[in-house]
């Protein structure tokens, strides 16, 4: 059951990305924007699912949740600042491949256990992922200050993998242990609601929604995030972090094939093999 999910994962949030990706990069640029549009409409629609559900939700649910939300809306503060200074097909393989530090935690501290074949996907992704890094895809004659913005569009790609393999480690410790499926998407729901209008209260104060008219192209990738929420959610109720992971991660190479079609991004042969090597370390991390 949880491949059924962790596909319509894959779907929702490979999509997503280009739909963002394509807003990061206009005048409109500042992750907040991103943030307080993603926070509000999840929140909302956790909201209605509470309500639909009936979910007896407590504030014990919303204070244990709060570690692990943190951890995860830090990851996307960072995402949302890599996008605009370097390729999706960049930013999204070394971003998802977080995967990686998810399965070792889980194997590390839950005990669960590793097959050769995850070994040699956790190999290859580790080998792509310094590569792809380190590398510098851009001509010589970029100026300085350029090159500086994208070693550091590398970093925010680096710091989401960090941030979000442990948000996923916990989630997957937290839905086995201590809360069930709807109080996570409830829970995670309301407090990234409460950034979202956070964010929309910078923006209030720094004059940045004068004539504001909401963006259907955001709009657009925020309903396939929250879905893709929702789904996610339930693909890791339904099977070990250490196998979902990797296989939800693989919607990077979705994103590479949308970038490459409607944002015309292009990457040197080396690259597009590093890539495939990093989606292929992860469905041999997916196969049981």
């Amino acid at each position: 059951m949880w491949v059924i999910f962790a596909v319509l994962t894959v779907l929702f949030w490979g999509t997503s990305d280009v739909l963002f990706k394509s807003r990061s990069v206009s005048a409109r640029e500042n992750p907040l924007w991103l943030l307080a549009y993603n926070g509000i409409i999840l929140g909302v629609c956790s909201i209605g699912y509470w309500v639909i559900t009936g979910y007896r939700f407590s504030f014990g649910s919303l204070v244990t949740y709060i570690p692990v939300a943190a951890v995860y809306l830090a990851s996307m503060y960072f995402y949302y600042r890599a996008m605009p200074v370097i390729e999706l097909s960049i930013a999204s393989p070394i971003a998802n491949c977080s995967c990686m530090l998810t399965t070792l935690l889980c194997i590390t501290i839950l005990k669960q256990p590793v097959t050769w074949l995850q070994a040699v996907g956790i190999a290859l992704i580790f080998v792509a992922l310094i590569i792809l890094s380190k590398g510098e895809p851009a001509p010589n004659s970029m100026t300085a200050e350029t090159r500086k913005s994208y070693k550091i569009g590398i970093l925010f790609a680096l710091l989401y993998f960090v941030f979000d393999g442990v948000g996923s480690f916990l989630d997957d410790y937290m839905l086995g242990a201590q809360l069930d499926t709807e109080a996570v998407i409830v829970a995670y729901g309301l407090l990234y609601m409460v950034l979202g209008l956070v964010c929309a209260g910078i923006l209030l104060k720094h004059g940045e929604l004068r004539g504001f008219r909401p963006d259907p192209i955001c709009l657009a990738g925020c309903a396939c995030e929250t879905a893709g929420q929702f789904t996610y959610v339930y693909t890791y109720a339904a099977g070990d972090a250490a196998i979902a992971s990797p296989f939800i991660a693989s919607f990077c190479a979705l994103s590479v094939i949308l970038s490459r079609l409607f944002l015309k991004e292009k990457l040197k042969a080396w690259q597009y093999v590093l890539v495939c090597m990093m989606v292929a370390g992860m469905f041999l991390l997916a196969i049981e």
